[in-house]
Order: structure tokens, then C-alpha cells, then sequence
């Protein structure tokens, strides 16, 4: 449970989705591949295509691939019709997330999801795995303005939590971005180890925890 060892109440948490809740690896990369396909970019370098979970979309194609403001808008759209045509199967919710969700809701905790992915394909694949149902609100990524960056979703997340719910707040990530934001927002976070985040990278954002496992995350949340 380092680095904080004494364990706080939680009134509201936040969840990023890729790599938290959620193994979505294959539907990612297989995504990317083929929206770069159709600009006749053929990336099969793994590392770089498990880059592209966590960060948003717009970013990761300028940074990798060098791609202009049209073809960034026409690789989006290609992602995301891939993603929904053929990538749905391909998601999965990691081993006991289920079980610590039902735990969570029944002991009153306030659950919203903050993601850079955009809002409706978020959904979706909550939808598809059944989890939508436990999350008060899901706070998607967008191209501009406050929700184009993981701060100003967490921001965004906060700012619909009811006033009863806001005694103590906590984002759960496992993406430096997450726990970056987490700072941003003045709230505390939980850096999991088990998704897409280099650890040693998540260690130096200086999480208020770290967990390598769901039941180290289960330890925290909730104590058991």
C-alpha cells in the first residue's frame, strides 16, 4: 500500500478505463493499426502500438507518426469505426473488478469514470461488459477545450460530484497523466500497476498509493 501506508475514507472515486478497469490492448492496437492503414501507414512495432493506450488519440499520432490536424481528424474517425464495428469483443474487464465495483456501490461510494477516451465509445464498451450500471456519470476525453486533457477531465469529474460526496476523493489510474492530474486537482491517487503505465514512470509522478494487483486496489478503496 506504499507510498502512504495510512489508509484514507473515500466519499468518491474516479476510475480511468484503459488499463484500470479494463484490459483493452488488443481492441486499441488493433484500432490504431487500422486507422493508420487507411492513410497507407503500416505499424506493427508492439511498444509503440501499446503507447497509444492511455494518452489521447491526437496526441499519440502526431508524436509517432507525425500526422497533420486532417489526417489526425480522419485517423479518429477511422479508429473509432473499427473500434465499434470490430473491437468490442475485444475487451475485458480484469479479473475481480466486477466483484470490487459490487462492493463499492453497496457501501455507498460515489463512482464516476474519467477517461481520455471519448465519451460514447467509453460507453459502449462499459455497456458491452456490463459495467455501465455501476458508474454515476462517465466523463469522456473531447478534441479541445477543458476535457482535452487528463487534468481538466478529472476537473470536469470533480465538478459533478454532489456536495456530500466531495469529504474525500481519489483517482484511480495507471497512467502518468492520471496521477499528474490527480496533483493537478488537489485530490489523491492510486497508481495501479497491473495495466499499460510503466511502473518506474508511475513511481515518479509520486502517487499517493501504488497497487500491483485488483485486490491491492480493493485494500485500499475499501479496506478488506
Amino acid at each position: 500500500m506504499t507510498p502512504r501506508e495510512t489508509k484514507q475514507p473515500y466519499s468518491s472515486v474516479l476510475f480511468d478505463l484503459d488499463g484500470t478497469l479494463i484490459d483493452s490492448e488488443e481492441c486499441i492496437t488493433a484500432s490504431v493499426q487500422f486507422a493508420l492503414n487507411q492513410l497507407d501507414i503500416y505499424e506493427n512495432d508492439e511498444d509503440i502500438l501499446r503507447s497509444f493506450i492511455g494518452p489521447p488519440l491526437r496526441d499519440s499520432f502526431k508524436k509517432h507518426h507525425s500526422l497533420n490536424d486532417v489526417q489526425i481528424g480522419q485517423a479518429r474517425n477511422d479508429f473509432k469505426q473499427y473500434f465499434l464495428d470490430h473491437g468490442l469483443p475485444k475487451n475485458y474487464a480484469y479479473p475481480g473488478i466486477l466483484e470490487l465495483l459490487w462492493i463499492l456501490r453497496a457501501s455507498g461510494k460515489f463512482l464516476i469514470v474519467s477517461t481520455t477516451k471519448p465519451k460514447d465509445l467509453a460507453e459502449e464498451v462499459l455497456k458491452h461488459l456490463d459495467l455501465l450500471p455501476f458508474f454515476k456519470y462517465i466523463v469522456g476525453g473531447t478534441e479541445t477545450g477543458i476535457k482535452s486533457t487528463k487534468s481538466g477531465i478529472i476537473t470536469e469529474s470533480i465538478g459533478l460530484i454532489p456536495s456530500e460526496f466531495k469529504g474525500n476523493i481519489v483517482m484511480v489510474g495507471d497512467y502518468t497523466g492520471d496521477i499528474k492530474g490527480a496533483k493537478d486537482n488537489k485530490i489523491d491517487s492510486v497508481a495501479v500497476t497491473y495495466g499499460f503505465g510503466k511502473e518506474q514512470d508511475l513511481l515518479e509522478t509520486g502517487p499517493t498509493y501504488v497497487a500491483n494487483s485488483v485486490r491491492d486496489l480493493r485494500n485500499i478503496l475499501i479496506g478488506l
